[in-house]
Formats: structure tokens, C-alpha cells, sequence
């Protein structure tokens, strides 16, 4: 195990997210160059080999920079980021864009990261399909409704590509932020946001399709396993919130740990909130992904609480967390009708503030 986890209160470190959350501090081990570490380094560092001079000067920003730990899931027309998009690179470009992809996720990752991007082209097409139908609406028409699709995502790294320095990568764009650090040949890669809009797709070739289907599922079998006393410890709320708490750039924050402790669930459902968590955690490649689970179990599976908000019955609103000692999931499907979903996972070191904090101790010039 390359990551241990003291039991100590400590906030994210970041400002962009939350604030009071009770995440520990990581104490980390440092044995030589992840698998994950090596595999993104040599997979970054081949896309921006192919990239023009004007292009790698805005793709390549300083670890320093403010915008490495930002990050949002709005539509481009609302929020600017830096990068270079999608849209203007080429097929061989883009073929490296997603091996970096598939260096840093997991099969499952990288389907459902590459899905949400392609849902946004499908979304483009039904907003328009609808403004052809009822005419556009204040603030938002045809110039919004083109601004949907895969051009409107944007890479950016932070740092130079190396299986054992001190940098980083984002891919962020409507309804997704991947964000991934590394230090010392370990890598973290959360903040994790997933979005579903639709969450179902209902109509056209398509009809059927949901691409974070499993962890609304899973969500609503939790819900209703539990017995009346565990899910009166459990109900935040009758009225879900209209999204998730711990959202971009500190606008929400978990002050306290709420919800049904797992000691109090029984081992079946003990069984459901692992298959939860692990749902949200295998997104990452598998080293990283056994990094957080390592210490979660270390942290104490027993400290994981269990919440949810607004109703667990199929296709009605639901909001649900997953919060303890070292990670955060949140699931909220609250908007039109509701089809839409927001997803987060927040893990024992967002933006990897503590890993390069402990890199540069170990490693003064």
C-alpha cells in the first residue's frame, strides 16, 4: 500500500472546495513511480509534442496558477476556461487525448468520462430540435444551444510531465471535470464531477441510454433497505436540493458528517455501500482507485455515513451522499422531471494539495 491516512481532522486545502469537511491529512509513502504516474506522464507528454508553439503556450500552465484548482461542470458559454478545446484538434490529437484517458481511468472511467462527452453532442441536437419547436428563450437560443458538443472541452496541464515531478492535467467541460496531480510518482485524481443530461435518453436511436444509470440504482437499492429508524438517521430531508453541496469553487460546504453510520447498517447493506463507493472510486485507474479504498478501510469503513433527501421511489427526485473520514460522493437528480444528474467525488486529497506539499519537503532546491 503506497498511501496511509492519519485519523486527524483537516480541511481540503484548497479554497475552491469544501472547507469543513473532515477529510484527514495523507501521509505519503513514496516507493518509486506509480504505474498510473508513468503511464500519464509518457501519454501527456506525447499530445504535447504534436501541438504548435501558440498552441502548447496555452495548454502548458504553471503549477502555480489559480486555475489549477478550479473547476466547474457549466456549459463554455457560461464559464470561460483555459486550454486548448477539442474542437481544434486534429484526428491524431484528439487519438491522444483519449490515451491519456485511458491512462488515468479505469475501463469503466473512461466509457463513462468519454459518454458524457458524446450525451453533450445529443444534448446539442435536442435543444435545437426544441427551439425549432417553441423559439428560443431569454438566454438561451441558437448561439447556446450550438455551444453543446465535444469542441467545447478544454486540456490543459499544470507543470512538465514527469513520472516522478510535481504536476498535473484537467479535461473539463460541460458536465465534467477530471482533474489529476502527481508528485513523487504517486497521482490523485480527484475532483471527479460526472453529469447526465438527459440521464435517460428517451427517444431516438439512442432511447434507453444512461450513462451514471448504476449509481442511481444502487443509490435508490440503499434507500430502500433501510428500515424506518436507520432511514429516520439517515433523511436529511422530504424536499431534495436543487444540487449538490460541495459544489465548484467553494460555493457549497459540508460543515459535519450527517446520515446512518455504516456500523449501524446491516452486512448486506454494509455490501450496498461498498458497491457504492467502489462504483464512484474504480472510475480511477485501478492503482489510484486502490490508494483511496486503502484509505478508507484504514480511516475506518465503520465511519462512512450514508444520506439521502427527497424520495427514493423510482423517477422522482433524490439526492443522496456518501461522506466520512476520507471521501465525499454526491448523486443529485433533481431537475426536469427529473432527467438530470450531478455527480462528485471528492477523495482523501483533491487537487493533490498535501501530496505536493510533501514533494517539495522532500525535494528543496
Amino acid at each position: 500500500m503506497r498511501v496511509r491516512s492519519l485519523p486527524v481532522v483537516a480541511i481540503i486545502a484548497v479554497s475552491s472546495l469544501v472547507a469543513a469537511s473532515g477529510l484527514p491529512e495523507p501521509v505519503y509513502e513514496l516507493p518509486g513511480p506509480s504505474a498510473s504516474a508513468v503511464s500519464m506522464a509518457a501519454a501527456v507528454s506525447a499530445f504535447l509534442e504534436t501541438l504548435t508553439p501558440d498552441q502548447v503556450e496555452r495548454t502548458r500552465l504553471s503549477l502555480e496558477s489559480e486555475w489549477r484548482t478550479k473547476w466547474h461542470y457549466f456549459p463554455a458559454w457560461i464559464y470561460e476556461r483555459p486550454g486548448i478545446s477539442l474542437g481544434e484538434l486534429s484526428d491524431q490529437q484528439r487519438t491522444l487525448v483519449h490515451r491519456i484517458l485511458q491512462a488515468s481511468l479505469s475501463d469503466a472511467g473512461y466509457l463513462k468520462a468519454s459518454s458524457v462527452i458524446m450525451l453533450d453532442e445529443l444534448l446539442s441536437g435536442f435543444a435545437l430540435e426544441l427551439i425549432e419547436r417553441e423559439g428560443e428563450s431569454p438566454g438561451f437560443g441558437r448561439e447556446e444551444a450550438e455551444a453543446f458538443g465535444n469542441e467545447f472541452y478544454f486540456f490543459s496541464t499544470y507543470g512538465s510531465p514527469s513520472p516522478d515531478g510535481a504536476w498535473g492535467w484537467t479535461l473539463e467541460g460541460h458536465h465534467l471535470s477530471l482533474n489529476f496531480t502527481s508528485a513523487g510518482g504517486l497521482t490523485v485524481g480527484t475532483p471527479q464531477f460526472m453529469g447526465s443530461n438527459p440521464a435517460r435518453v428517451e427517444t431516438g436511436p439512442y432511447a434507453g441510454w444512461r450513462v451514471l444509470g448504476t449509481e442511481e440504482d444502487l443509490g435508490r437499492s440503499l434507500i430502500s433497505s433501510l428500515d424506518p429508524e436507520q432511514s429516520r438517521m439517515a433523511r436529511l430531508s422530504a424536499e431534495a436540493p436543487a444540487d449538490i453541496i460541495s459544489g465548484p469553487e467553494g460555493e457549497g460546504r459540508l460543515d459535519r458528517i450527517e446520515g446512518v453510520p455504516a456500523s449501524d447498517l446491516s452486512v448486506d447493506q454494509q455490501d450496498l455501500l461498498r458497491s457504492l463507493v467502489q462504483q464512484y472510486v474504480h472510475k480511477l485507474r485501478s492503482d489510484m482507485a486502490a490508494d483511496e479504498l486503502a484509505a478508507m478501510e484504514e480511516a475506518g469503513f465503520a465511519g462512512l455515513h450514508f444520506a439521502w433527501a427527497g424520495s427514493g421511489a423510482p423517477g422522482e427526485r433524490l439526492y443522496y451522499r456518501v461522506h466520512g473520514p476520507t471521501l465525499i460522493i454526491e448523486f443529485d437528480n433533481t431537475d426536469q422531471d427529473p432527467n438530470h444528474v450531478h455527480t462528485v467525488l471528492i477523495g482523501r486529497d483533491a487537487f493533490g494539495t498535501d501530496l505536493l506539499r510533501e514533494h517539495h519537503s522532500q525535494n528543496q532546491h
